[in-house]
């Protein structure tokens, strides 16, 4: 047994570098490519950078976008993965059954990473970033509301916690990155993707996405971290049409 853990950590399975293309990809990459494909099949190149820009932000774009980019990314997962048989690696990817006391410390520490994130957003004097006034602004029916809850606060989360803390953590510990390695470079390049922020909040966001890594490593259940994504995109969502 000792000699199969030597060789193991002598030769990792997954390549760091690997792993962050992995991640880029199924994030920017396949974005990049919808919009593109999206934008000519609606000749929306024809108008200026921000009808462009805005025809993305309406809650139906949003929402019809992420359903489809879950749905590209689920074979590409899998291969990702390296598991064997036909099944998608539920058990690679860390989802566990949940238990009830766990997942309502887990929520009660992502409300007080929300109270922090209010908190330094009041007295740095974070303005709210555009794109979110640019949604709010398109958002004009229960319909479109509806939309904006299916992209945003479900499949948003879901299909980020899948691809960093899910797939994209569980190769790096599995190379030569480790436990530490896991947690630092998904969080990295899950703030860096987030291109639609200003840089103040980019460093808060690293925080969050810290704190999704910790919860990863400390319960080895991908369901808390998804948990804890989606009551933030569901308060800051709350936040934005009440109280802005």
């Amino acid at each position: 047994m000792n000699i199969l853990v030597s060789n193991h950590e002598k030769f990792p399975e997954f390549s760091v570098f690997g792993t962050i293309v992995w991640m880029l990809f199924l994030t920017l990459g396949i974005q990049g490519i919808l919009v593109f494909i999206t934008a000519i099949s609606m000749e929306v190149l024809k108008g200026t950078s921000k009808e462009i820009e805005l025809a993305f932000m309406r809650p139906d774009a949003i929402a019809i976008l992420g359903v489809i980019a879950a749905v590209l990314s689920y074979p590409l997962i899998k291969k990702a993965s390296h598991q064997p048989g036909k099944s998608f690696p539920y058990e690679f990817l860390a989802f566990q059954s949940v238990n009830r006391a766990t997942l309502a410390k887990v929520l009660m520490v992502g409300f007080g990473y929300y109270i922090f994130e209010s908190l330094a957003s009041y007295i740095l004097s974070i303005d709210t970033p555009q794109f979110m006034l640019d949604v709010k602004s398109q958002t004009l029916s229960v319909f479109d509301m509806l939309m904006l809850v299916l992209g945003v606060c479900i499949v948003a989360p879901i299909v980020e916690e899948v691809i960093f803390r899910g797939l994209a953590y569980a190769r790096l510990v599995k190379s030569r990155a480790g436990v530490t390695g896991a947690i630092i470079i998904t969080s990295l390049v899950f703030t860096v993707i987030h291109t639609q922020y200003d840089f103040t909040v980019l460093i808060i966001l690293s925080l969050f996405a810290f704190l999704l890594g910790y919860v990863r490593y400390k319960t080895g259940n991908i369901f808390y971290c998804i948990a804890i994504h989606m009551q933030i995109n569901i308060l800051s969502t709350i936040e934005l049409f009440a109280f802005l």
